[in-house]
């Protein structure tokens, strides 16, 4: 019995100090042994700290009243990814960003002792860079698209000398595309040799 208690004591303390936020908890029975909620009873520092809530805020308190998640739509979805967890034993992984948090973040979700054992991870940065890419690229498509003016976008291909042979097109503008007189796919297919005999050895 002692055992057993160290070794819970020893997991808490790992959770504890672990930099990303976790959370476990444990099924809430019907009297007919139906599960209709899930309860939190154990959370370690850094999902206080990332959250901004206290202990006294949220241990005890059950998924469908969470201080966490506030919207309805959102609890019914965890509370069925939680439960399916719980009754399949199997890990799942999964995306969600929280507006009362104001936080993308990735999770791993385990059946641990009983209950589901729930590890965040921090997306946000991550997530504003993507949509900065995203924007990014969509201006570039159509300065693609509008420009008049042929221009392409190359990736050069060296020799095993480290000597530029030879430069395949990543992108290209209709413009660009219309003077080669060939297809767009196949013109982002070819390389510029394949493109112009006279390519390689010219100033270009």
């Amino acid at each position: 019995m002692d055992l057993e208690i160290s070794d819970k004591q020893v997991a808490v303390s790992f959770f504890d100090q672990q930099p990303q936020p976790a959370f476990w908890m444990i099924p809430v029975f019907t009297e007919n042994l139906q599960i209709t909620d899930f309860e939190y009873r154990y959370c370690n520092r850094e999902f206080y700290t990332y959250t901004g809530l206290s202990a006294e805020k949220v241990l005890g308190n059950r998924l469908s009243s969470s201080p966490a998640v506030l919207e309805q739509a959102t609890r019914k979805k965890l509370y069925e990814e939680i439960l399916q967890v719980y009754q399949s034993g199997e890990r799942m992984q999964a995306w969600l960003y929280n507006p009362d948090l104001e936080k993308y973040y990735s999770y791993t979700r385990n059946r641990v002792e009983g209950g589901v054992l729930t590890v965040l991870q921090d997306r946000t940065e991550e997530h504003a860079m993507m949509l900065q890419l995203e924007t990014q690229k969509r201006l570039m498509d159509n300065i693609l698209k509008q420009s008049s003016n042929g221009i392409t976008v190359g990736k050069m291909i060296r020799d095993g000398s480290g000597k530029i042979i030879d430069i395949r097109t990543i992108l290209a503008s209709d413009a660009a595309v219309r003077f080669t007189g060939i297809p767009k796919d196949q013109y982002l297919s070819k390389t510029a040799s394949q493109v112009d005999l006279h390519f390689v050895g010219s100033a270009y």
